[in-house]
């Protein structure tokens, strides 16, 4: 059977469950998160930081990683409602958010991507929302509200920009993918 063109081979994962798994990818090198190990695994065979638990540095539930221009590797984690940046050898460099729904803090952050302007877009699960960061964790605005109206979300997960500058949302609650386009000025 064949796989078709362009078929390289599988990522050896070492774990029996790679649920919440995330993959970002800096200078053809691998990182990959493991939502139950509270790992983020560098070229997939040296764990970057495997330590549980809310401290500088440590994970609980990271679910999905974003690079940032300067190389910084930013991290969901959906159990300590948080973002944490730590450098592409495992050093923490910030973290920024809470627990709770106001602007700013989270529930169950899931999806990250950075958009064309720079920011940090995060897809805030539970609050049904996507909210906009600096690189710095200064928040610049919440983009949604919860529904089912166009425009709304239902527990978003996953999001990223196509080379046009659009902003696709996985609505997981609403079954759907959402489309945002945004003036090149916005920043």
């Amino acid at each position: 059977m064949s796989l078709g063109k362009g078929f390289e081979g599988i990522l050896g994962i070492k774990k029996e469950t790679v649920y919440g798994t995330a993959v970002a990818v800096t200078k053809a090198l691998p990182f990959v998160s493991e939502n139950y190990g509270n790992e983020i695994e560098k070229h997939v065979d040296e764990v970057l930081r495997g330590k549980a638990g809310a401290g500088e540095g440590d994970f609980k539930g990271p679910i999905q990683l974003a690079f940032a221009a300067d190389g910084s590797l930013y991290v969901s984690e959906q159990h300590n409602n948080r973002i944490q940046v730590v450098t592409k050898e495992g050093a923490f460099v910030r973290r920024f958010g809470s627990f709770g729904d106001k602007p700013g803090q989270f529930k169950a952050p899931h999806g990250l991507a950075f958009g064309p302007d720079g920011n940090l877009y995060v897809a805030d699960y539970a609050n049904s929302r996507i909210q906009v960061f600096k690189p710095d964790g200064t928040l610049v605005r919440v983009l949604s509200k919860p529904g089912a109206e166009p425009g709304a979300l239902r527990n978003p997960t996953t999001l990223c920009f196509d080379k046009d500058g659009r902003l696709y949302v996985v609505d997981k609650g609403n079954h759907r993918v959402q489309v945002w386009k945004f003036k090149a000025a916005q920043k």
